[in-house]
């Protein structure tokens, strides 16, 4: 009998109406998100999804020359990255940020948000350990004096053969290419 009832209901319904109401209500829910997390400051390129992952194409593909005037003319702005935006800032807004808590604006919160550790480790964020912040914010800052010539000996060498200068004349290197390897080094040194 209800199984009926159901059926008799379900043959009066339009399917396109439903799907009509679905995905009004799923745009409807975008914006609001979008809306509710918003940051009053201008962005380079789109505010919708679609035009934010053009924007950072493009962006990548002049290198980053193209928002140079927009970083100029603006003391905060948003550049768009795979996953999200980027706030840039500069001038006076940079000494504000400094003074933020942990509990405004997290360093750990970010880098968790943009390596995605709960899928690349495994570890679900709340349970991830912090043990080696303290570590390094104790033990590593008091022993720094003395662990500091080394390390800066270290660097000094990585950077001549990562970098391989010859005379005076400029030269185009990529970041990661060299910088890895040289940051491997420095912490071997360290640890």
């Amino acid at each position: 009998m209800e199984f009926e009832l159901m059926m008799d209901i379900w043959d009066k319904v339009d399917i396109t109406v439903v799907v009509k109401t679905t995905v009004g209500i799923a745009i409807l829910g975008q914006l609001y998100r979008w809306w509710s997390n918003r940051i009053n400051a201008p962005a380079y390129g789109g505010i919708v999804s679609f035009s934010r992952r053009l924007a950072f194409e493009r962006l990548m593909r002049e290198k980053g020359d193209i928002w140079k005037d927009s970083y100029a003319k603006y003391p905060m702005l948003l550049i768009p990255s795979r996953g999200n935006w980027s706030l840039v800032v500069r001038g006076p807004y940079v000494e504000e940020i400094n003074r933020a808590g942990d509990d405004v604006l997290s360093f750990h919160e970010a880098v968790q948000d943009m390596i995605q550790l709960q899928y690349s480790i495994g570890l679900p964020a709340h349970q991830h350990n912090e043990y080696h912040i303290q570590v390094i914010r104790n033990n590593l800052t008091r022993h720094l004096p003395a662990v500091f010539p080394e390390v800066h000996d270290e660097v000094t060498v990585a950077l001549s053969d990562a970098l391989r200068f010859q005379g005076e004349e400029w030269k185009e290197i990529h970041f990661l290419g060299w910088a890895i390897p040289v940051i491997a080094r420095a912490s071997n040194r360290v640890f």
